[in-house]
C-alpha cells in the first residue's frame, strides 16, 4: 500500500492511500483528518475516485439575523399564503426567529417569540386541523415542549408548555397510533423515545415510551419493511450502545424493537431515503465526533447492510437530501460544526457519492440543514443555522441556464 501525499493549489495538501481501495472506491481527504483517514483505509470505501469537486449548484448565500445561537432551521408556511418561511431556534435567547417569506427567495427581519428553556428543536405542523401550521419547540433545559397555536397571518397564541420528561433533544410528527391525528414523538436524551397522542385540538395525552439505548440523539420515521407502516429509527451516541436502533411499527402505535446497528464511531444524526434507487430506504448516519458518514442499503425488510463509512469535513450535526444538481439522483447537504461550511455530496445513485465534496461557506458553526423550493422555481434551495454568528444563510439555487 502506498500512502501518497500531494498539493492541490485550489484545495491545498490532501493525502489519498493507494493499492488498498478498488479503482472505484478510492477516497482523499485533508490533512487535518489524518487519524480518521488511517481508521478509514481499514474499511471499505463508498466513494467513486474522482478529482474534482463538482460546480456548485447554489448562489452566495445571504445571512439574516436570528436570536442567539440557532441550533435548529425549519421551513414552513406560517402566515398562510403559500410562500415559505423560516423558523430558527436560538439556544442562547430562549426563543424562535420567524422569517417571512416574500416569495422570491428573500427574507423580512426575524420577529422573536419567547419560548422555553434552552429550546433545542421544532416541528412544524397542523395539530388542531385547522388548516394553519402550529409550532411544538424542544426545551431541553426546561425538560418540556411549547406549543404554539397559529391564529393566523403570522400570529400565534401564547407557548403552553408540557413537561416531557428529562433532557429533550428532538420531536417529530405523524400519525403513529393510525387515528388519523398528528401525534408526537420526542427523543430523551436520558434514554427514552416518548410518545404524545394528539387529541386534535392541539393538546396531548401522553403514550407509550420506548427505550431506544445510551443517549439517543435523532430519530427518523419511514416505511423500512414495506408494510406502509410507520417505522423509527434512533441514532444512540452514547458509548454504552453506539449504534442505530429499529423499531418496526404495526399502525395502532406499538412499535417492536428490530435489529441494531453498531456505528462505533458515535451516531448524532441521522437521515433516510432511497439513495441507490432499488426501491428500498436507505439510511446516512452522521458522526459528528468522528468527522465520518455512515451509510446503511435497505434490504427492504426492516433490515439493513452492514454500514460502509465514508469521510466528512469537520463535525457533521445534520444532513438534508435531495437532487441539489437536478440530475435525477439523491444528494446530501451536511452542516459541518467545526468548519464553517456545508458539504454537498452528489449521489451517483448506487449509495456511493462524488468525491471530493464540494464545499460551501455559511456562517460560524453552522449547527442544522434544511432544504425546499423558497423562492418557488422548482428548485431545491438550502437554509443553514448558524450557531456561532446568530445568523441563518439561505443559498438560492442557480437556475440552469
Amino acid at each position: 500500500m502506498k500512502i501518497i501525499l500531494s498539493i492541490d493549489p485550489a484545495r491545498g495538501a490532501r493525502i489519498s492511500f493507494k493499492g488498498l481501495f478498488t479503482a472505484h472506491k478510492r477516497s482523499c481527504m485533508r490533512p487535518s483528518y489524518l487519524w480518521i483517514t488511517a481508521l478509514l483505509a481499514l474499511i471499505p470505501g463508498c466513494t467513486r475516485n474522482t478529482a474534482h469537486p463538482l460546480p456548485n449548484p447554489f448562489s452566495s448565500p445571504m445571512h439574516y439575523k436570528v436570536g442567539p445561537n440557532p441550533s435548529f432551521v425549519a421551513i414552513g408556511d406560517l402566515d398562510g399564503n403559500d410562500i415559505p418561511d423560516l423558523v430558527s431556534v436560538n439556544s442562547g435567547g430562549d426563543s424562535l426567529s420567524l422569517l417571512f417569506g416574500a416569495g422570491n427567495g428573500v427574507f423580512r427581519e426575524a420577529v422573536a417569540l419567547q419560548v422555553g428553556k434552552q429550546p433545542r428543536s421544532l416541528a412544524i405542523s397542523d395539530l388542531n386541523g385547522d388548516g394553519k401550521n402550529d409550532l411544538v419547540v424542544v426545551n431541553n433545559d426546561g425538560d418540556s415542549l411549547s406549543i404554539l397555536m397559529a391564529e393566523g397571518k403570522g400570529l400565534f397564541k401564547p407557548p403552553v408548555e408540557i413537561p416531557v420528561g428529562r433532557s429533550p433533544f428532538l420531536v417529530i410528527t405523524g400519525d403513529y397510533n393510525g387515528d388519523r391525528i398528528v401525534d408526537l414523538a420526542v427523543v430523551l436524551r436520558f434514554d427514552l423515545l416518548q410518545f404524545l397522542w394528539g387529541r386534535g385540538d392541539g393538546t396531548f395525552i401522553k403514550g407509550e415510551t420506548v427505550d431506544p439505548g445510551d443517549t439517543p440523539t435523532w430519530i427518523v420515521a419511514s416505511d423500512f419493511n414495506g408494510d406502509k407502516k410507520i417505522d423509527l429509527a434512533v441514532a444512540n451516541n452514547g458509548p454504552m450502545s453506539d449504534n442505530i436502533a429499529l423499531f418496526l411499527g404495526d399502525g395502532t402505535g406499538h412499535f417492536r424493537p428490530g435489529e441494531k446497528y453498531t456505528t462505533r464511531m458515535r451516531p448524532f444524526f441521522l437521515t433516510a431515503a432511497d439513495f441507490n434507487k432499488d426501491g428500498k430506504i436507505d439510511i446516512v448516519v452522521a458522526n459528528s465526533t468522528r468527522n465520518t458518514l455512515s451509510m446503511f442499503l435497505g434490504n427492504g425488510d426492516g433490515t439493513f447492510q452492514k454500514a460502509i463509512e465514508f469521510g466528512a469535513e469537520g463535525g457533521p450535526v445534520s444532513a438534508v437530501q435531495a437532487d441539489f444538481n437536478r440530475d435525477g439522483m439523491i444528494d446530501l447537504a451536511v452542516a459541518n460544526n467545526l468548519s464553517d461550511e456545508v458539504s454537498l455530496l452528489f449521489g451517483n445513485g448506487d449509495g456511493t457519492f462524488h468525491y471530493p465534496p464540494t464545499n460551501l461557506r455559511t456562517g460560524l458553526s453552522p449547527y442544522s440543514v434544511a432544504s425546499g423550493d423558497l423562492d418557488r422555481d422548482g428548485l431545491a434551495d438550502l437554509v443553514v443555522a448558524d450557531n456561532g454568528s446568530n445568523t441563518v444563510s439561505v443559498l438560492l439555487s442557480k437556475k440552469k441556464r
